[in-house]
């Protein structure tokens, strides 16, 4: 009896886990709108992306990551991000200080560029050399809006892409 109990809770377990509740997070789509070096800290690898959304973002996606792979692959997904080593990275914050009318939702991402290894359990900032090497045979850099979940209950989130100009990233490590 105590076998069948056991094997009917791991049962149980397995297949709770592997049908991840859907997230109910509306698509969203974001805009580019500009990309600066972070004027809020001394820190030299800190940058801003300001951006806008179709939908306000609550919540769920105020702190949620906005990550862009340093490469081609605009319609990346969740398993590519996973297996990305190099990237811009940061935290979406709520925007205090930009208001534009005709965007109503404006935000910001604070974000640095990132390189990992062992499969993200290091992580270390590039250096300014490295990412212009990185870019120079790319002319935008894809990014989405990332939120996995706790334990994975739910399916992660990825907004749709939106596309960062080289050019625009270039000024910005000059600067």
């Amino acid at each position: 009896m105590k076998i069948i109990n056991f094997t009917l809770i791991i049962l149980i377990l397995v297949f709770s886990i592997s049908c991840r509740l859907d997230n109910n997070i509306q698509e969203t789509k974001i805009q580019f709108l500009d990309f600066e070096k972070s004027p809020t800290t001394n820190r030299s690898d800190l940058y801003n992306i300001y951006f806008n959304t179709n939908i306000k973002l609550d919540s769920t996606l105020i702190n949620s990551l906005m990550y862009c792979p340093l490469n081609k692959n605009v319609n990346f997904t969740v398993e590519n991000l996973r297996k990305s080593n190099n990237a811009l990275s940061g935290f979406i914050l709520e925007n205090k200080k930009v208001n534009i009318p005709e965007k109503p939702y404006t935000y910001i991402a604070e974000v640095a560029f990132k390189t990992s290894k062992s499969q993200g359990s290091e992580t270390s900032f590039l250096e300014e050399k490295e990412i212009k090497r990185l870019l120079e045979n790319l002319t935008c850099v894809p990014c989405k809006i990332y939120k996995p979940f706790y334990l994975d209950s739910y399916k992660p989130y990825l907004s749709n892409p939106m596309c960062i100009p080289v050019e625009d990233i270039l000024k910005a490590l000059d600067d």
